[in-house]
């Protein structure tokens, strides 16, 4: 190379030795021999990364040119370059069974990514303005986005065809309002698929079954315009913004209670309690959904806090801020359990994977960064190509998918040896599953407990003995180790007979 390399990898075989340099080339060496094997000419700039492929046979190369680009091994020249979004990334969501990934953008689409490719396998094109949000059905079978043309749309993710339009309004009424950007807030799906939310200007709720709206929530309501969380059991959603916090009824739309506070916020695993921010922006408060009385203060924070979540068995929550710290608290004591620089900007979103074991967090300073939530230390670091807009977490699978301001989007595989570095290890079978998984047991029909295996969606009853221990999931072919909470969603029901 005649500039300075950024990148190294190795082929899964250990043979050849990958490089990308600043010299807009991708470098190709024996690694036994030690013999430089020639190089892959294609960028017009920066070469910022290389990945090989779990098969040997391709490498993956990322550029600040703006573009993805798959070269064959060895050295056959460029077989493709991966389609991007031609604006900024304002969304992201893996499908439950993890076979698929959605990004939608400002440019008013959506792309549909296979997840053991990395590539486009369907494109959503119908929106007539930016696409603010988007979400899968818990049983992947549709895709939903939402955009500022003031229209809600169902997708096949196989074929990218538009199955239902769910319109919000008339757009005559909004002069100019379908092709303005950045209005589209937020689009939600019911942990048991059976309703939608969006928020633009109001709050809606979608039943999925007949494609019609159920209630809608004006701006001028408590709690309405930014932010929501719906309850596990999807009985109930919390609103907010930057003035308060309200609880709904899912059904009826009728208030529950408001608490004093502010977006962001977040619901415990159970549904019994709430985090969000205080008055000042800096405190996070803990409450009861029901009594909303106060259980905990989180004090620390110097900066606004952006974004917080509840850990998946409820004991810690993580905090980010606009001065780019991280931290992770007790959530019965409120104690700080430990804190970092983080970021270099403001931290965007923050989350946690489904083994509670990594803490991921997304900033202004263009990375995605994992921290161990125990001693707060750094655990890995992927850097992206501008600045981080937003990712989400395969529920089952140590994978994420992650959009920027410029329109990029990465499949990335959060384990990697445990080594701080700029580029993660190719992935491989023995890479692609937690050790395992925090599961939350709900109650259904005749008081019967049962819980859902997160890899293979298959629902198992349990007994109330079995709560707060690791069981193992006894479907074919699965067998992976669930670590139940010692709590349940829903209320036990008490039977009158005569």
């Amino acid at each position: 190379h005649s500039l300075p390399i950024t990148d190294l990898t190795f082929s899964p075989d250990g043979k050849y030795l990958i490089s990308a340099s600043e010299d807009h080339r991708i470098g190709l060496s024996d690694a036994l021999a030690g013999q430089e094997l020639g190089f892959l000419e294609g960028h017009s700039g920066e070469v910022t990364q290389c990945h090989a492929s779990p098969d040997g046979t391709m490498i993956l190369s990322a550029g600040d040119d703006s573009t993805l680009r798959l070269w064959r091994i060895p050295g056959e020249g460029e077989t493709g370059q991966v389609p991007k979004h031609t604006n900024l990334v304002s969304a992201c969501s893996i499908s439950p069974n993890g076979s698929f990934a959605v990004s939608a953008s400002w440019d008013g689409a959506l792309a549909v990514w296979d997840m053991t490719t990395g590539t486009i396998k369907a494109a959503c094109l119908g929106h007539l303005g930016s696409v603010g949000d988007c979400a899968v059905s818990p049983d992947s079978r549709y895709v939903l986005s939402w955009s500022d043309d003031l229209t809600m749309r169902l997708w096949d993710p196989d074929s990218g065809q538009e199955l239902a339009i769910l319109p919000e309004g008339d757009l005559s009424s909004i002069p100019g309002q379908s092709m303005q950007t950045g209005t589209a807030r937020k689009c939600v799906i019911s942990p048991d698929g059976s309703y939608a939310i969006t928020i633009w200007m109001n709050l809606t709720v979608w039943d999925l079954s007949t494609g019609k709206k159920r209630l809608t929530l004006k701006r001028t309501d408590p709690g309405i315009g930014e932010a929501c969380a719906i309850a596990p059991d999807a009985s109930f959603f919390a609103a907010g913004n930057s003035s308060s916090i309200a609880i709904y009824d899912a059904e009826s739309g009728s208030q529950r209670r408001i608490l004093e506070g502010r977006a962001p916020l977040a619901l415990s695993p159970d549904g019994r309690l709430i985090v969000h921010c205080g008055a000042d922006w800096q405190t996070l408060i803990i409450s009861g959904v029901k009594t909303g009385s106060q259980t905990v203060k989180l004090i620390g924070h110097n900066a606004r806090v952006r974004a917080c979540a509840f850990s998946h068995n409820g004991t810690f929550v993580v905090s980010g801020a606009e001065d780019g710290s991280v931290r992770i608290w007790d959530a019965s004591l409120g104690i700080l359990l430990s804190e970092t620089a983080g970021h270099d900007g403001i931290v965007w979103d923050c989350a946690i994977t489904p083994d509670d074991g990594l803490v991921v967090t997304i900033g202004q300073d263009q990375m995605l960064r994992l921290w161990d939530p125990h001693t707060g230390a750094a655990a890995n670091c992927f850097p992206l190509s501008a600045k981080g807009a937003c990712f989400a977490l395969d529920k089952a699978r140590p994978t994420a998918i992650v959009g920027d301001l410029g329109g990029s989007v990465y499949l990335v595989d959060l384990i990697s040896a445990g080594r701080v570095g700029r580029s993660f290890k190719a992935r491989s079978e023995s890479s692609l599953a937690y050790r395992r998984l925090i599961a939350t047991a709900e109650i259904k029909k005749r008081n019967r407990l049962s819980v859902s295996c997160p890899l293979c969606e298959i629902e198992h009853q349990i007994s109330e003995q079995q709560l707060g221990k690791e069981i193992s999931c006894n479907t074919p072919g699965c067998g992976m180790r669930l670590q139940l909470n010692p709590f349940f969603i829903g209320e036990k029901r008490r039977f009158l007979w005569g």
